[in-house]
């Protein structure tokens, strides 16, 4: 079991081995579920304990990647004013910090790379975007780029420049997203208006080949 100290409270995670524990109201699934082998470690136990180990409040997740032989990261996690923000695959979670009461969830995410807060709101980085949402979960800007935000050559990714965050995607192309989710150098603009000539002269050779 892994754990935390969160002021007087204490965050756990836990595997759960127990095949008869099943989905129930205290329960989420992971938006990767539907895509992992019965037979893995899908299950896993988020509790709030106060500081002399008494429960507050768990939940159990499901379909939640995990090498099976290490226990889940709690890299993934942030305190923002009174809320615990949990992030797991595409899953995104927010708790309050005194009673666990889910305050809200995002699920329409892809697979969450980190999370950041920014004056009092979570900068999302996602594999196929970033986001920003406010401290009750609104979206206040989503921002995709060409193709996924992964450096395949190992380019640091999701940097916080004073006026923009920066970020790297799979062909290395540079992005300066503004914290507002401004596209400052217009990347995706230019590449469209490039590509649409490309694909009308492409479809103009091919219409006088058939002339």
């Amino acid at each position: 079991m892994n754990e935390i100290e969160i002021n007087d409270k204490i965050l756990t995670f836990e595997k759960i081995e127990d095949e008869k524990i099943f989905f129930s109201s205290d329960s989420f699934y992971s938006n990767h579920s539907e895509n992992i082998d019965i037979n893995y470690p899908t299950k896993v136990k988020i509790s709030l304990l106060s500081f002399d180990r008494k429960l507050i409040k768990s939940y159990n997740l499901f379909g939640i990647f995990l090498d099976s032989n290490t226990y889940i990261s709690l890299e993934k996690y942030l305190i923002l004013e009174n809320s615990i923000i949990i992030s797991f695959d595409g899953i995104l979670l927010s708790f309050n910090k005194e009673n666990f009461i889910l305050n809200w969830q995002k699920k329409d995410f892809t697979d969450i790379f980190s999370l950041k807060s920014y004056k009092n709101d979570l900068i999302i980085y996602d594999e196929l975007e970033i986001a920003r949402i406010d401290i009750n979960g609104n979206y206040k800007w989503r921002f995709s780029g060409i193709d996924h935000f992964i450096s395949y050559q190992g380019t640091e990714n999701f940097i916080f420049c004073k006026e923009y965050i920066k970020m790297i995607d799979s062909n290395e192309v540079e992005y300066r997203i503004s914290y507002d989710g401004e596209d400052i150098n217009k990347i995706n603009t230019n590449y469209f208006q490039e590509i649409k000539p490309s694909k009308e002269n492409f479809l103009t050779r091919i219409i006088k080949n058939f002339r």
